[in-house]
């Protein structure tokens, strides 16, 4: 069974715990599309020095995603697993 992925956002910036059930989630996503629009909310609540929202992949199998960047030329983007969501209880 194929992964698909889920990215929640939330537009403001908290400190202490992430109300996560609170996000705006995109669900059904590939993996290519989770990592496109991951990047682009993360430059959106970015300035450089601060955070103005926060920004996670989830997927299907109840892992949360980061982006690791390809190094070498050419090659692409990916997903690698943080931690999974049973361990935040």
């Amino acid at each position: 069974m194929a992964i698909t992925y889920t990215v929640e956002s939330l537009s403001r910036a908290y400190a202490g715990r992430v109300p996560w059930d609170k996000a705006q989630r995109d669900e059904g996503l590939s993996e290519r599309a989770a990592i496109t629009l991951r990047n682009r909310l993360s430059r959106l609540y970015s300035d450089g020095t601060s955070w103005s929202g926060h920004v996670r992949v989830v997927g299907t199998d109840d892992w949360t995603y980061d982006v690791e960047r390809g190094w070498a030329p050419g090659s692409r983007s990916k997903l690698v697993r943080i931690y999974h969501l049973d361990d935040l209880s």
